[in-house]
């Protein structure tokens, strides 16, 4: 792996990480703060689930860009190379 892909997966992680607590803040919010153990447990599961949407939403829309991509020959990058 080189440097890019490493901070790319940083940045998707703390992008990720955002999502889910702004998921979590959203919930006890509609919740009106009632800080029960029940109401923590069900937050952290609505921000997990937002977390993953986000993230399916950003896989899906790699996808679709890889789908437009052109693929480059190893023969004609060598020819370039040559010349």
């Amino acid at each position: 792996m080189n440097t890019l892909q490493q901070v790319a997966g940083a940045i998707g992680t703390a992008v990720a990480i955002t999502v889910m607590t702004l998921g979590i803040n959203r919930f006890m919010q509609a919740a009106h703060q009632q800080n029960t153990s029940a109401n923590e447990s069900l937050a952290l599961v609505a921000g997990t689930q937002e977390s993953f949407i986000f993230v399916l939403i950003v896989a899906i829309i790699g996808l679709i860009c890889s789908l437009f991509m052109e693929r480059v020959k190893l023969l004609d990058i060598k020819s370039s190379d040559r010349e």
